[in-house]
């Protein structure tokens, strides 16, 4: 879906709200660049609100009377993310790199939906929320917007509540998003509710509690009722008891003041907390280390925003990668070969890079390999060759 908030001070002035998070001093005073970042989110949250009734409704995304609708939204929300490459309009990487994802994804759905695949376009269009929130969970909650999407959820199906709520979390209002996932959750029945549907919302309670909220004493609270209602099914209890685990853990060693931490404290941080959530032990959670990784990507995404560039910037990309590997594609939109290329491309001579490269390669011919071997094109062959010279030539 789109970056966008509609907020008078959210992520659409999201640097001047940051900045006040980090060092206590609130103002209302809005710098060119943040205006800049304003009118690009309100420019996206436009194309938003005149796409939403195709998320859910298939038919009404493949009918031929909308199809000119549909590409123009598509048009323009690609020309907008083009002008605000080019104009950089975020001082973050992470933010850019997310950005850049996006473009490249409106592209090809755009190209998809013109040549007549509209059900894969629509695919497209529903997997793209999870780019919206790699952006918009990267910083810490200080807002929730007050319009734009639905706040009761009262007298909707359950395949409703959960398009609603998805809307909400990609306006960054959290709250409202959060209470339309417990809804579902409390309320499962495998009569009323898919799967599908069950999972995703509980990666979300997930990650706005560790992620955006950062509150484990919440977080365990939370999944301490999960854990204990019987009518969940058994993966999704295992997972909720684990996640529990983590959040007391969390609660035990108190919050993470990044502002106060050092580039070596955040570092070594990242590294022991990655270490102890793989130390061996028996599970039945099926993703035992999601609290742990959540909460570490959040430390660095918010470090990386306060100190834009620095020597530890290849660092800080490395092992955001290897914490988004870990989440996986069915928390956000995986963004971990992107921050490994960034690493090897920017940064090329950095004590790191070499690493970067090792687990990008390992990464695309993993992608290429199946039954019958492992296939590499030409031009992704090519691409490993060129990112290799710049890492490990003299």
């Amino acid at each position: 879906m789109i970056c966008a908030t509609p907020s008078l001070i959210t992520l659409t002035s999201y640097a001047s709200d940051q900045n006040a998070l980090v060092t206590g001093v609130t103002t209302n005073r809005i710098s060119d660049a943040d205006l800049e970042v304003k009118n690009l989110m309100h420019g996206f949250y436009g194309h938003l609100v005149k796409l939403k009734p195709y998320f859910v409704a298939q038919s009404d995304f493949e009918k031929a009377d909308n199809h000119k609708e549909i590409l123009s939204q598509f048009n323009s929300l690609n020309d907008e993310i083009v002008a605000a490459m080019k104009y950089r309009v975020f001082a973050s990487p992470a933010q850019n790199i997310v950005l850049e994802s996006f473009q490249t994804h409106v592209s090809e759905m755009k190209t998809v939906f013109e040549s007549g695949n509209k059900s894969y376009a629509h695919w497209m269009l529903a997997s793209s929320t999870s780019l919206c929130m790699s952006c918009h969970t990267q910083l810490p909650q200080t807002t929730d917007s007050k319009f734009g999407a639905v706040t009761d959820y009262t007298g909707l199906s359950p395949e409703k509540i959960f398009g609603e709520a998805e809307f909400n979390f990609i306006l960054r209002r959290f709250d409202l998003a959060l209470k339309g996932y417990l809804m579902l959750i409390d309320g499962y029945s495998n009569k009323n509710l898919t799967t599908e549907i069950l999972d995703r919302s509980v990666k979300r309670v997930v990650s706005i509690y560790a992620r955006v909220k950062r509150d484990p004493a919440a977080g365990a609270l939370q999944f301490e009722h999960f854990y204990k209602n019987k009518n969940l099914p058994p993966i999704v209890q295992n997972n909720a008891k684990e996640w529990m685990e983590h959040f007391n853990i969390w609660k035990k060693e108190g919050l993470d003041d990044v502002s106060k931490m050092s580039a070596k404290q955040v570092i070594d941080f990242a590294y022991q907390h990655i270490r102890d959530a793989h130390l061996d032990k028996q599970v039945e959670a099926r993703d035992p280390t999601v609290v742990t990784n959540l909460r570490v990507s959040g430390v660095l995404y918010e470090y990386l925003f306060q100190h834009t560039k620095g020597p530890e910037t290849p660092d800080i990309l490395y092992l955001l990668a290897k914490t988004e590997y870990a989440l996986g594609p069915t928390f956000f939109f995986s963004l971990s070969d992107l921050y490994l290329k960034e690493c090897i491309l920017n940064y090329p001579k950095s004590k790191i890079a070499k690493q970067c490269y090792k687990d990008y390669e390992e990464h695309v011919v993993l992608s290429f390999s199946g039954s019958g071997g492992t296939h590499l094109p030409t031009d992704a062959q090519n691409n490993l060759r060129h990112l290799k010279a710049l890492t490990h030539s003299k």
